[in-house]
């Protein structure tokens, strides 16, 4: 069993959505990797530096960001997972 679960990690990959939280049909922004890291980021492109960081679940928070013109915006991130290519 321990066998099939390693291969199933192997051919899924861990990355975090993200978009604005207000918009009406916000792009979607990728990052390769987990929500802890994505998390971790001090800035979040194309948006702005992180001034505030909240978890919902462990799969899914909301961040806070300053953008370049002084304003702030609140974004939904939420982890998935995807097979590989």
């Amino acid at each position: 069993m321990q066998e099939k679960e390693k291969d199933t990690l192997e051919e899924t990959r861990i990355e975090v959505i993200y978009y604005r939280k207000n918009a009406i049909n916000p792009p979607i922004s990728i990052f390769e990797g987990t929500l802890e890291q994505f998390l971790m980021l001090p800035r979040i492109e194309p948006y702005g530096k992180v001034v505030g960081r909240s978890c919902v679940n462990d799969h899914e928070a909301i961040v806070e960001v300053r953008t370049s013109s002084n304003r702030h915006k609140k974004l939904i991130a939420k982890e998935i997972q995807r097979a590989r290519d």
